[in-house]
């Protein structure tokens, strides 16, 4: 394990899980290029991962985890964190691509997924992302999110909580990618309201996490994604969400 101090100051911790070195490397220079302070324990395996978990004297502020270690699978230590941590956000960053690893990770408490093959701007934006408090997905993966939330997973029986017009709309923008922020510009609202209104969401719906928020949402009928393409779907802030989800 090393640890690498970024920046003057009290740094923030982060863990990273990564057994390629040169990915390694490649994720340290996306942190930054955040221009934050970060202290980054890099370990290469999942126990190695899980023993710093458990014994943390104060909590982790970022989890970055590959899902293709040598001992145990990432999905793991996305348990682990999230049982001690559960506000800490977790980001996937790996060349594992397949729905089955998504969705796992996510029902686990991923809060976003990044490949590696993407640019090291690109895993820096989602870093970024994920730290806001939005819930960054490579448009290589976003395919597998759309499929799930077409999918009648909910019956439309149950007793679905009603959802205010505002909460409505703000569901369906983040649905198309956008960041919070950009959530807020676009409904002219603060973005503190935007995060009170998702908490009220989260509630509401008995979710945590923006994927099955919209995926339940969907189940329902309560708006259709179809034709909301990742490709040439603009929301009105000028940022189309292939890019936005990024």
């Amino acid at each position: 394990m090393s640890a690498v101090s970024y920046a003057l100051g009290s740094p923030k911790r982060c863990l990273l899980v990564e057994d390629d070195p040169l990915f390694t490397e490649q994720i340290k220079e996306a942190v930054k290029l955040m221009g934050l302070h970060w202290s980054i324990d890099d370990v290469q395996t999942g126990q190695a991962a899980k023993d710093i978990i458990s014994k943390a004297n104060k909590k982790l502020d970022l989890v970055l985890v590959d899902l293709g270690l040598p001992d145990v699978h990432g999905n793991e230590v996305i348990r682990a964190a999230k049982k001690a941590f559960p506000e800490t956000p977790i980001l996937v960053v790996s060349v594992l691509t397949s729905e089955r690893n998504l969705l796992e990770a996510i029902r686990l408490g991923a809060n976003g997924y990044v490949i590696k093959n993407d640019t090291t701007l690109s895993i820096s934006h989602g870093i970024q992302s994920v730290l806001e408090g939005s819930y960054p997905i490579s448009p290589q993966l976003a395919q597998y999110l759309f499929r799930l939330a077409g999918s009648p997973k909910f019956s439309m029986t149950q007793n679905f909580p009603e959802l205010t017009p505002k909460e409505t709309s703000l569901l369906r923008l983040l649905a198309l990618g956008n960041t919070y922020g950009q959530v807020a510009d676009i409904l002219d609202i603060k973005l503190s309201t935007v995060q009170f209104h998702i908490r009220n969401l989260y509630k509401k719906l008995e979710v945590h996490s923006q994927a099955q928020a919209v995926s339940k949402a969907n189940s329902i009928g309560l708006f259709d994604l179809d034709g909301m393409g990742l490709e040439s779907t603009n929301t009105g802030s000028g940022v189309p969400a292939s890019n936005s989800i990024l």
